[in-house]
């Protein structure tokens, strides 16, 4: 019976320096502190300046003005990004991630991260193959068009309408190497759509 009651007594014990230790366990020296909670999705290919932080003491004071801290940002593959004047711009569509770490300090740390988005259309970068002036009678390739997305360019149309711009001469063979005959003196109108993966479209027509 008296073993058993000095287990238990022992086993008491622990029980309260256990919940001592995890109560006493001691504030950080200091904390860094983001201006925002959230960050809004930043667009593709815009500057993006990096929030400001501020450091405090484990008092509570603001002691920023004599802290360095050091911020870095990872891109959706893990890769550093680089900075000027914490400034950076998003090239791939994803997840970022930004840390802050107090110079000296490595175990002090804060994380945020934020998210891409893209509300700019494609732009036309070549067209090769186009000519706005041909002869009566000639032929006529449709161009080859390259663009250029931050998000992928998913559709890429090239068409060819009568100067009405609602009928189509007849179009001749197949990929790169499709043309029509220009034999109206009205002229035609090349028509390139192009559409990337976030859904923005850019048509624009070209006389010919």
């Amino acid at each position: 019976m008296r073993k058993k009651f000095v287990s238990i007594f022992f086993a008491s014990i622990l029980l309260v320096m256990a919940f001592v230790g995890v109560g006493c366990a001691e504030k950080p020296d200091f904390t860094i502190v983001p201006e925002v909670k959230k960050i809004e999705d930043v667009e593709l290919g815009e500057p993006f300046k990096i929030p400001a932080v501020k450091v405090l003491n484990k008092r509570g004071d603001d002691v920023t003005a004599d802290a360095v801290v050091i911020p870095s940002v990872l891109d959706p593959n893990g890769e550093d990004m680089s900075m000027d004047e914490d400034v950076v711009v998003p090239k791939i569509a994803g997840t970022y991630s930004l840390e802050y770490v107090l110079y000296g300090r490595e175990d002090i740390t804060a994380t945020l991260k934020f998210k891409t988005k893209d509300t700019q259309a494609p732009s036309i970068t070549t067209m090769q193959r186009f000519e706005n002036d041909v002869f009566l009678g000639d032929k006529c390739y449709l161009p080859v068009v390259g663009a250029n997305d931050y998000s992928d360019v998913a559709e890429k149309k090239v068409e060819v309408f009568n100067a009405d711009g609602v009928t189509s001469p007849e179009v001749h063979g197949e990929g790169t190497g499709r043309y029509f005959i220009a034999d109206s003196k009205e002229g035609y109108v090349i028509r390139v759509t192009l559409k990337d993966s976030a859904g923005n479209t850019e048509t624009k027509n070209f006389k010919v």
